[in-house]
């Protein structure tokens, strides 16, 4: 079953690698078709001309210094060469939309920084390399299941080409491998080639390493820019796949609704607190609590949840959204359930004993108010487990930089 991490466009995770020393991908999103962009990262401290630069989709972009048989000539394909003198600037993106500014500003409320049928030019002077032309602009020009994309660098004269960065998704069928080419060295073979899964609609994949690292790949006896095997990197150790930052939740009177959302993830919480509650009441004691907040007031009266482990059973018949059950928790672990919830929103946290919360025996609070609604100084706004989860909302309703309702007094009130 697949693990989306869902989170904010770049990720900081905990893995220490050395940043990257040259451009790098950071962002992809191959489906809806209108939503294909790539975005290309300067982790270096100077700004970099792009000039000689090109991306492709094309697995036999190292022929083109020979002038033939370098793109695949395919009307969903593209070898194409950015303009004269763009530059990134140091710790900056470029974003790149692969059909019309027009097109991307009207799925992502903002407009790129280039377009691939208005801004880049092709390949060769004279030649048709991005497509057949602007008019089929409007094409899927990243296949769903399995692709690559190259970034690499050549500048004319020269009798080969130079790996920038390079991904693959899907599996390796259409990756590259440029071993026995006169004037490259090897490749990794696409064997063992490391690939990306493929992402659904709403998602977007996010390298996530510290530094835009690319992790464990070869950094000596390569075709990159820098002798690195851009064909080496683990795409698991180093990519992730996200729900698209500039969607949400567009429903009003949904509890997630998200007023800055650019169009609908289709990800709308339709249960409420009380229902989740209800399920998870036959596996839980349920304690009244007076709730101080940091002055040490009782602002309200809440309902804690105290996990008794001893009576803790698996719900009878219940499969998360990707038909798995509670063995399948039991055995994998939890990670993630709660991007898996059932139709009534309910996740393997809520269904499972293997996903308990309280699996060292210590008791747990819950502050939330049963009445299937967010209140103002409530301690998180978490319809699906009932905890603070990273980029989720939080009260702070006395200003006091903490989250309310973390001190519980077992007293009567």
């Amino acid at each position: 079953m697949a693990r989306y991490l869902i989170g904010i466009f770049l990720i900081v995770f905990g893995l220490v690698c050395a940043g990257a020393d040259h451009l790098v991908f950071d962002r992809i999103t191959v489906t809806p078709t209108d939503a294909e962009i790539v975005s290309i990262y300067n982790p270096t401290s100077d700004p970099i001309d792009l000039s000689d630069y090109y991306i492709t989709d094309s697995n036999n972009y190292y022929n083109l210094p020979s002038g033939s048989d370098f793109w695949s000539g395919n009307v969903s394909d593209f070898i194409a060469r950015f303009p004269d003198n763009q530059f990134i600037a140091p710790n900056e993106s470029l974003v790149l939309s692969l059909h019309t500014n027009q097109k991307f500003s009207d799925y992502y409320g903002y407009d790129s920084d280039l377009a691939l049928f208005e801004d880049m030019r092709d390949a060769v002077s004279g030649q048709t390399t991005i497509s057949f032309g602007q008019q089929f602009s409007s094409l899927d020009f990243l296949n769903n299941n399995t692709e690559m994309l190259m970034l690499f660098k050549w500048e004319e004269g020269n009798d080969a080409v130079q790996d920038i960065d390079y991904f693959i998704w899907g599996n390796t069928s259409t990756g590259v491998d440029k071993t026995g080419v006169s004037g490259y060295a090897e490749d990794t073979a696409l064997h063992d080639q490391g690939y990306q899964e493929s992402h659904e609609d709403y998602f977007t994949y996010v390298r996530f390493l510290l530094n835009n690292s690319e992790g464990v790949e070869k950094n000596t006896g390569g075709n990159g820019i820098d002798g690195d095997d851009e064909t080496s990197e683990n795409f698991d150790e180093t990519w992730n796949i996200v729900l698209t930052p500039e969607l949400g939740c567009t429903d009003p009177i949904s509890p997630n609704y998200d007023p800055d959302a650019s169009g609908s993830n289709e990800r709308c919480i339709t249960h409420t607190i009380e229902d989740v509650y209800s399920y998870k009441r036959k596996n839980f004691i349920e304690t009244e609590y007076k709730c101080l907040d940091g002055n040490n007031v009782p602002p309200a009266y809440t309902l804690f949840v105290q996990e008794s482990l001893s009576e803790c059973e698996n719900s009878d018949n219940w499969t998360d959204s990707d038909g798995q059950n509670c063995s399948y928790y039991e055995a994998y672990g939890c990670r993630y359930a709660e991007y898996y919830a059932d139709e009534n929103g309910i996740d393997a946290y809520v269904a499972c004993c293997a996903c308990s919360e309280n699996s060292d025996n210590e008791s747990t609070c819950r502050s939330f108010h049963l009445n299937g609604q967010w209140d103002d100084g409530e301690s998180f706004t978490d319809a699906l487990n009932g905890i603070y989860d990273g980029g989720e909302d939080f009260e702070d309703a006395n200003d006091n930089g903490v989250y309310d309702c973390t001190v519980c007094d077992s007293s009567d009130p």
